[in-house]
């Protein structure tokens, strides 16, 4: 008999998904035996929630978005769509005097609705829907094992996990919500494929080893996802902070840290057909290497904090050479003693493009596995809610932008946001037009009990003279009847999320 998935037949990934829980459930069912006859085993069910809805005027500046599926179908200008994900799983463990191991199986469930997303490509038009295996791993521990090293300082996980480096600048989310996946605004699919990562969760020096690849699957998105990639790499970080912060980001009050990695395997792809120096065409054989430093507190001065990160990308393969550099820098200083406890911030980055196209050497930023770190709030490495989520991904980018978050009440946080937009290298789609767009973003997120946001939002874009300049060449290049891109973009959105 034939497996089906939404009327479509088994494929090879589905098949390698069912082996991944045959794999993970054959040592599960022999652990569950063992943990049962020492009273030792746990449970933990677990369900996500979330439904958004949103509305965009004037998309890419009045000239629409392609149809991902077929580009001479134009979607817009005006796009209104809705967004609905589950994620329910759960977690097994068992403690033992060598540790406790883990075993954790969850699967998402996304639907769009309406005429789609308002992206470069509407990614979801055609009103997508699927299900599939998200996190599925087994993980040890060591519990007590190593207590001169600190309670579960090593960490060993095998399977699909979720898996962040500091601010996911480079390394955060393992999967692009696009085509048959759906909900791109909601983002419920964030695990990488596996196969393995090490965690030393020491202090003050904590490291990260990993084997990983990303999830893509040019079937879903129409031979537009980015491109599957199988990469190798290394984080050392030295932090200071309460013992949680061995473990959770965000509890490290300083920190400094070097993260080095290499891509061993991937497909040949770009994502903007007729551009093939962006957007992770030249990966097989890249090393990326970063550099950053992080403040949330000061010393002595806890109203302070400064993050910056450098990195660069090189490759030396013949026919795939590639030298790339980016950075992003923000400044914050909260008033914490004033009524809604502001917090001002100004921020600057920095993700190179490439002059020359035509010459043999890539030197435009690939945004690899680009994050939303929320720890951080609102714009930290995606930049505004129009601009950085729809065309700028990152590479081939200059933005400033300043900002504020405000607390009127216990549990509502108000963002008031602005940015400038700036291409780096014009040139790489035959313009020379720098300046792209500003943006404003008011955003509110209400957390009215543990577990549950409420968020809503109004941005608005208006375009530069780079940004029409972008759309007439992205247009000519996929040969869709683009409108002219000289209206000024609004978007509104409101959605809910819950975890239980």
């Amino acid at each position: 008999m034939t497996t089906a998935i939404h009327g479509q037949p088994a494929t090879t990934a589905h098949r390698a998904t069912c082996r991944w829980l045959v794999a993970a459930l054959s040592p599960l069912a022999l652990l569950a035996d063992r943990a049962y006859a020492q009273s030792a085993m746990g449970f933990k069910p677990e369900f996500w929630w979330g439904a958004a809805a949103l509305d965009v005027r004037n998309a890419n500046f009045g000239a629409g978005a392609p149809d991902y599926r077929d580009p001479s179908r134009v979607i817009g200008p005006h796009t209104s769509w809705t967004e609905l994900a589950v994620r329910p799983g759960f977690q097994l463990s068992a403690a033992s005097g060598a540790g406790v191991v883990e075993a954790k199986l969850t699967a998402v469930g996304a639907a769009t609705r309406g005429s789609g997303d308002a992206q470069v490509y509407s990614f979801t038009a055609g009103r997508p829907s699927k299900i599939a295996v998200e996190e599925a791993y087994l993980r040890w521990r060591s519990g007590g094992t190593f207590a001169s090293l600190g309670n579960n300082a090593l960490e060993v996980t095998a399977g699909p996990q979720e898996f962040t480096v500091g601010d996911s600048l480079l390394v955060g989310q393992g999967t692009v919500n696009a085509g048959r996946k759906a909900a791109s605004w909601l983002v419920p699919r964030v695990a990488f494929a596996g196969p393995m990562t090490l965690r030393i969760n020491t202090a003050p020096v904590r490291i990260d080893v990993f084997a990983l690849g990303n999830r893509s699957s040019q079937k879903d998105v129409a031979g537009l996802d980015l491109p599957r990639t199988r990469f190798r790499g290394i984080n050392v970080e030295w932090f200071d902070g309460g013992d949680n912060a061995r473990f959770k980001y965000e509890e490290r009050m300083q920190y400094v840290g070097l993260l080095h990695m290499k891509v061993h395997k991937a497909e040949e792809a770009g994502l903007y057909p007729g551009d093939p120096n962006t957007l992770g065409a030249h990966r097989s054989g890249l090393r990326v290497t970063s550099l950053r430093a992080g403040m949330f507190e000061a010393p002595g001065l806890p109203s302070l904090s400064v993050f910056a990160e450098l990195a660069r990308q090189s490759n030396g393969t013949a026919g795939r050479r590639v030298d790339a550099r980016a950075y992003n820098a923000e400044i914050g200083w909260a008033f914490d003693d004033w009524p809604w406890k502001p917090r001002l911030l100004a921020r600057a980055a920095r993700y190179s493009g490439d002059a020359d196209p035509t010459d043999d050497i890539d030197r435009s930023w690939d945004p690899m596995f680009l994050g939303n770190n929320a720890a951080r709030s609102y714009g930290a490495t995606v930049h505004g809610e129009i601009v950085g989520q729809g065309f700028a991904f990152n590479s081939n980018l200059r933005v400033r932008s300043v900002g504020a978050q405000l607390q009127p009440v216990s549990g509502l946080r108000v963002y008031l946001l602005h940015y400038r937009f700036q291409w780096d290298q014009p040139a790489q789609f035959g313009s020379t037009e720098r300046d792209l767009a500003s943006e404003t973003n008011l955003l509110a997120e209400w957390q009215p009990r543990s577990g549950t946001i409420v968020y809503a939002g109004l941005a608005t874009a208006r375009p530069s003279a780079g940004g029409a300049a972008f759309f007439a060449a992205f247009g000519g290049a996929v040969q869709a009847p683009l409108g002219p891109a000289d209206r000024r973009i609004r978007r509104a959105h409101l959605g809910i999320t819950q975890q239980f």
